[in-house]
């Protein structure tokens, strides 16, 4: 009987399969029990890992040539970042700086700002993954050339 229901209940889960959650890794599995004689069974392994996040190492600014006060000015931003999983060129980086036009959306990006006052910025970088950076913050003041190290 038991045999029975053993095959029945392998032949469901052939059938159906055991990956009902769409592909997200599972939780480990226990060892097995000890038989009459026999050893117990390995532990399974757990689901696949989605990576590493990247990590964002600094982001600098600099005007672009001659800058005044009051008077717009472009910016250079740069954002160095590494991700043990990825490779460098399949990184996405997203950010912006209120007050500012213009997307921070690669490695060097130029933004343009009015240099009327000091402007908040944010950035994050993404890998192919899905996986996201801690948000960085940083402030540009008036045609300053500076840079943040978090």
């Amino acid at each position: 009987m038991r045999l029975i229901t053993a095959m029945i209940l392998g032949s469901a889960l052939a059938l159906f399969g055991c990956d009902s959650d769409g592909g997200a890794g599972g939780t480990a599995g226990t060892g097995g029990t000890a038989g009459s004689g026999g050893t117990g069974g390995s532990g399974g392994s757990g689901g696949m890992s989605a990576g590493e996040a990247p990590v964002i190492t600094m982001v600098a600014w600099a005007p672009v040539g001659a800058c005044t006060g009051g008077v717009g000015s472009d910016y250079t931003v740069t954002v160095t970042a590494t991700d043990a999983d990825s490779d460098a060129a399949d990184l996405i980086y997203d950010g912006s700086v209120a007050g500012c036009t213009g997307q921070i959306d690669d490695v060097t990006s130029t933004i343009s700002c009015p240099n009327a006052a000091p402007y908040a910025g944010t950035v994050v970088v993404e890998d192919g993954d899905g996986n996201v950076s801690n948000t960085i913050n940083f402030t540009i003041a008036v045609c300053a050339t500076d840079s943040v190290t978090p």
